[in-house]
């Protein structure tokens, strides 16, 4: 059975069943389509049919592309499939059409998402969905802006900022537009209150690493960073390294709470009974400096891609 044949058998048996959008870009084949198309084939708030890009003097179709990619940033995110004919009264194999296998894709696209002000951050399915005679699928992911609201200049000057709902895109209230800017506001303020903590826990860090006798601190308050970070991952969930670093840090400060507790007991118990300092409490210093190292890279790491991100938010 041909795979275009196959899809659209499979699309049936999903209709019986129900079937969902897929999720993420690996999720996204010639079959999840053909079942999109039989069980969804109207536009939604979280796909788009494309047949092509826009052509070179399409003005209109290029504005109308832009404020798509506005209108998914403003609404969580949603997904651009190009290769498929918007029809609604063709058969699935007429509105499967393809595009060119030897496009160079990526590079035609950018310039919609990056027309919206701010840039509109984007991925696409590399490679893409092959159609056996027909080319291939090129499926787009807007992420789900932080920065909103999301707006395109039109050739007057003015701005619109759309949002996406079940019949398209639709231009957003001034009370929605005022309600985005504040969100937008409250998340900046997360990341910046993280950054204050991650700077204060790397300084705690260096005076307690400089202070051979007494630790300056014995604990280190991570329970603020950890109650910022549900709110902050929306902002950084697509920074792996950021990620990856930020859990380094949870994991070696929870480390150096354990050491310098130990310390600071040890020496209190000397100060007691007199002992004067003894090589296994000089063993534990020259560990404590080589994980306290660690730490401040690991931490000045995570503050320099903090301060990147709030340098993008800005307008």
């Amino acid at each position: 059975m041909p795979r275009l044949t196959r899809a659209i058998a499979l699309a049936v048996g999903a209709r019986r069943e129900g079937i969902m959008i897929p999720q993420r870009l690996s999720d996204w084949t010639l079959d999840a389509i053909g079942a999109l198309l039989l069980r969804h084939g109207l536009e939604n708030d979280r796909v788009e049919w494309k047949r092509q890009l826009p052509a070179k003097q399409d003005t209109a179709g290029k504005l109308r592309l832009r404020r798509t990619c506005a209108a998914f940033a403003n609404s969580g995110g949603g997904f651009l499939v190009f290769g498929i004919d918007d029809g609604r009264k063709k058969t699935i194999e007429e509105r499967i059409v393809g595009l060119d296998a030897d496009l160079e894709f990526g590079e035609h696209f950018a310039p919609y998402p990056g027309g919206c002000t701010p840039s509109v951050d984007w991925d696409f399915l590399n490679p893409p969905i092959e159609v056996p005679g027909e080319g291939v699928i090129h499926v787009v992911w807007i992420h789900d802006g932080w920065r909103p609201p999301y707006g395109v200049q039109i050739q007057s000057g003015a701005w619109e900022f759309d949002k996406r709902t079940s019949g398209g895109n639709e231009r957003m209230s001034y009370e929605e537009m005022a309600m985005k800017f504040q969100h937008e506001r409250e998340r900046v303020t997360k990341v910046e209150l993280l950054l204050r903590e991650l700077r204060l826990m790397r300084e705690m860090t260096v005076l307690a690493v400089e202070d051979q006798r007494m630790p300056a601190v014995s604990h280190f308050m991570l329970e603020v960073v950890e109650s910022l970070l549900p709110d902050v991952f929306p902002i950084i969930q697509r920074e792996d390294d950021l990620i990856d670093n930020l859990y380094a840090v949870r994991i070696q400060a929870r480390h150096m709470e354990s050491m310098l507790r130990k310390l600071a007991l040890d020496m209190s118990v000397n100060a007691v009974v007199g002992h004067p300092e003894g090589a296994l409490q000089q063993a534990q210093l020259g560990k404590l400096r080589l994980t306290s190292a660690a730490f401040v890279d690991c931490t000045d790491g995570v503050i320099h891609k903090l301060e990147r991100l709030l340098a993008q938010s800005t307008r």
